[in-house]
């Protein structure tokens, strides 16, 4: 699998952010797998590293309780 890192916004991206009430939303959260190696000669020491899988929804459909804060897009 490749990744495509962007490294600049393009001129048609805005800036946004999520908020919620707690009550308003469900959650799952998945096991956390921890991986390890230790005393890599490459890295002069042991790298750690986790993943989790995790998601979110809305429990009502009229959107109460949950909102996106979106930059304008004038300059």
């Amino acid at each position: 699998m490749s990744l495509k890192t962007y490294t600049t916004a393009a001129a048609t991206d805005n800036a946004a952010s999520l908020f919620w009430h707690p009550s308003m939303v469900y959650k799952a959260v998945g096991e956390v797998d921890v991986f390890e190696r230790d005393n890599d000669p490459q890295f002069y020491g042991s790298i750690l590293s986790s993943l989790t899988r995790a998601t979110g929804i809305k429990k009502r459909l009229d959107n109460l309780g949950v909102v996106a804060l979106v930059e304008d897009t004038a300059a």
